[in-house]
C-alpha cells in the first residue's frame, strides 16, 4: 500500500492520542487556574468597593447630621448680622446719630456766626460815641 502500513499507524495513534489528551486537560487546568484567579480578583474588587461605598454613605450619613447644624449657624449669624445692622448699636442708628450731629454742628456754625456778627456790630455800637 502507502507509506504508511497498518502498524505504523497504530503506533502513530499511540503516540498521539495519549499527546493530544495530555494537551487537552493540560488546557483545561490552566482555564481553570485562570478562571480561579479571575474569582479571585473579582472578590477583592468588590470587597474594595463595597468599603468605599460603606465610607461614602458614612460620610453621606455625616453629612446630612451636619446640615441642621450648619443651618442653625448660619440663622444665628444671619441673626447677629441683622443686630449689627439694625440692632440699638447698630449700623443704622450709628447713621442716624452722625447725621443728627452734623445738622447740630451745622446749626452751631451757623450760630457762632451770627454772634461774631453781633458782637462786631456791638464794638461798632460801643465805638460810634468815640468817633463823634
Amino acid at each position: 500500500h502507502g507509506r504508511f502500513s497498518r502498524g505504523n499507524l497504530l503506533q502513530c495513534c499511540k503516540i498521539c492520542y495519549p499527546l493530544c489528551g495530555f494537551v487537552v486537560l493540560a488546557a483545561c487546568i490552566l482555564t481553570c487556574i485562570g478562571l480561579v484567579w479571575m474569582q479571585v480578583v473579582l472578590k477583592e474588587n468588590m470587597d474594595t468597593l463595597k468599603e468605599k461605598f460603606r465610607a461614602m454613605e458614612s460620610n453621606q450619613k455625616s453629612s446630612l447630621e451636619e446640615i441642621p447644624k450648619i443651618n442653625e449657624d448660619l440663622l444665628s449669624k444671619q441673626k447677629h448680622l441683622d443686630d449689627i445692622i439694625n440692632g440699638d448699636k447698630g449700623l443704622n442708628k450709628l447713621w442716624t446719630n452722625i447725621t443728627e450731629m452734623n445738622k447740630q454742628i451745622a446749626l452751631l456754625t451757623s450760630a457762632v456766626s451770627q454772634l461774631k456778627a453781633t458782637i462786631k456790630s456791638a464794638s461798632e455800637l460801643v465805638n460810634l460815641p468815640n468817633t463823634m
